[in-house]
């Protein structure tokens, strides 16, 4: 049978060969994982997953919405169909404006390596030592000069990545959090993307053209 465990483990054999031992290379043209690939090349037949049709939701911010305990959190939507989800970019934890020094190097790289279907943000964009709860470094930046120090480096990471699903975090909901524990109404707190916006004037609207104005940042 051309189906069988024994032509499966040839084709597999064959891909590596033409990869020059590349496993990954090789699973990558056969469309299996590298685990399958090695199990394939041991004599084991490990049962494929059945293929997922339907996406699952995720996080994004496509808007604000107040959850039960009067929280706002971002809205959840469906994946667009035409983004897909073979190759998705997860960053976390960037901290910024106290990220790593090689981070943005770093994804620059993934990103001229791979053509990423999705990018998704899982949290912390922005560390907000200031005004964190805790203790803070008096040696550090004030509120205002980290925040325009971290925006600057997303502003960075946007030009990267244009669009990216953001989910919401402890250090992301610090507004918020320190807003609720002074007592301020949270319709009188600035919308979280808003506050990462750069101001943009009418001669650099004009330049981007009526149809990609106001994406950028938006879509985060």
């Amino acid at each position: 049978m051309p189906d069988s465990l024994s032509a499966r483990r040839l084709a597999a054999r064959e891909a590596v060969e033409r990869h020059d031992g590349n496993k990954a290379a090789a699973a990558r043209e056969l469309g299996i994982s590298r685990s399958t690939l090695r199990d394939q090349l041991e004599g084991f037949d490990r049962p494929q997953a059945p293929k997922v049709t339907a996406q699952a939701p995720v996080v994004s911010s496509g808007g604000i919405a107040p959850s039960s305990e009067g929280k706002p959190r971002i809205r959840v939507q469906a994946a667009h169909a035409e983004t897909g989800n073979k190759r998705v970019l997860v960053i976390s934890d960037l901290h910024c404006p106290y990220q790593h020094v090689d981070a943005l190097r770093f994804l620059a790289a993934l990103h001229a390596k791979y053509d990423f279907d999705r990018v998704i943000g899982i949290g912390d964009e922005l560390d907000f030592h200031a005004m964190s709860f805790h203790d803070s470094d008096p040696d550090l930046d004030s509120a205002g000069r980290e925040l325009q120090k971290g925006r600057e480096v997303l502003w960075e990471l946007e030009r990267m990545f244009p669009r990216m699903d953001l989910v919401d975090s402890n250090h992301g909901s610090m507004t918020y959090r320190r807003a609720k524990a002074g007592g301020v109404p949270r319709h009188l707190i600035l919308e979280y993307r808003r506050s990462l916006r750069r101001r943009t004037t009418p001669e650099a609207l004009s330049a981007r053209g009526a149809e990609t104005a106001g994406t950028g940042t938006d879509r985060w």
